[in-house]
């Protein structure tokens, strides 16, 4: 830890880090998953389908404190979905449930990003 220039912060249950970092996360993500079901009552049994997609886009947003996507410092680029890669154009016969999937997962991810940027705005 100290060759990379890292500072260990110990926690305990329910206090996550003492700088208060993980905290303005949780609560972000919190926010953002509240912001992206209270739309829809349908979402309501089953939100936790939505904390991977609410967790990819958190990670593939530019963070002003660190001027990168999280996933770009973990991973050495932002990792694709899906989505990103579909491409209807390349495909020789179209599939109609592949297309409504992807749809689906193209307005799950839009809605993502509202949540989250309502949730920061708060």
């Amino acid at each position: 830890m100290d060759l990379l220039g890292i500072k260990l912060g110990l926690t305990a249950a329910y206090h996550p880090l003492p700088d208060g970092q993980s905290e303005k996360t949780n609560y972000t993500v919190e926010t953002a998953l509240q912001c992206f079901i209270v739309r829809d009552t349908s979402k309501y049994t089953t939100w936790t389908k939505y904390i991977p997609i609410i967790g990819h886009e958190f990670d593939s947003m530019v963070h002003t404190t660190i001027g990168f996507t999280p996933n770009e410092l973990r991973f050495g680029l932002s990792p694709r979905s899906i989505v990103d890669a579909y491409n209807p154009a390349q495909l020789a016969s179209a599939n109609e449930s592949a297309e409504e999937l992807a749809d689906d997962l193209r307005n799950r991810r839009e809605e993502a990003r509202d949540s989250i940027a309502a949730a920061r705005r708060k």
